[in-house]
């Protein structure tokens, strides 16, 4: 049905606005032209939807209701209300005989009271167990960090030590040859 519509109102644009039917139907980034559009579905719903739809209710009107012999056909607020006040008790009765629920909105109020607990207890849970990360991690990273210094302490005491052994084995070798060169010239001398 949509198709057959979709072509109606093609064909009800070229006979409206046959200058700029083609613009109107297919370009879709200008605003006067959307508007063009606008104005014209309305008039073609008007002329062309509208007394069909009101044609096809007026005539399944006086069906409604066949083959259900307490049902109305229809009419005024007043036979509506009338029908409502006759069969109200017997839709009550019905609604009980069949364990519909009547509290229903209480019901679906406690559950999502629930649901809204739950959920924060879940976040108070989800908080707690961040925070005791949080506090873990500062744990490893004060650790880490005496560690780092303990190790750059060690290490540079050792670089110390070793620096320290190698002038003083080079002085005492500088000053036990010194002293060898000093007695070999000693003895060279008369």
């Amino acid at each position: 049905m949509s198709e057959n519509l979709t072509q109606q109102f093609a064909n009800f644009v070229q006979q409206r606005s046959p200058q700029n039917a083609e613009a109107i139907l297919t370009n879709t980034s200008s605003p006067e032209v959307a508007a063009q559009r606008e104005s014209l579905a309305r008039e073609f719903v008007k002329a062309q939807v509208e007394p069909k739809v009101d044609g096809a209710y007026q005539d399944a009107r006086g069906t409604i209701g066949q083959g259900m012999p307490t049902v109305s056909g229809g009419g005024g607020a007043g036979t509506v209300e009338a029908d409502y006040n006759q069969h109200s008790g017997s839709i009550d009765g019905m609604t009980h005989n069949a364990g519909i629920k009547g509290n229903v909105g209480q019901t679906v109020g406690s559950m999502v009271s629930q649901n809204k607990q739950a959920h924060e207890e879940s976040r108070q849970g989800i908080q707690q167990q961040g925070d005791d990360v949080k506090t873990q991690q500062t744990g490893l990273e004060n650790h880490h960090k005496k560690e780092g210094n303990n190790f750059s302490e060690q290490y540079n005491k050792e670089i110390s030590s070793q620096r320290d052994t190698l002038i003083s084995d080079t002085t005492e070798k500088l000053r036990e040859n010194a002293l060898k060169r000093s007695k070999d010239l000693e003895d060279k001398l008369p």
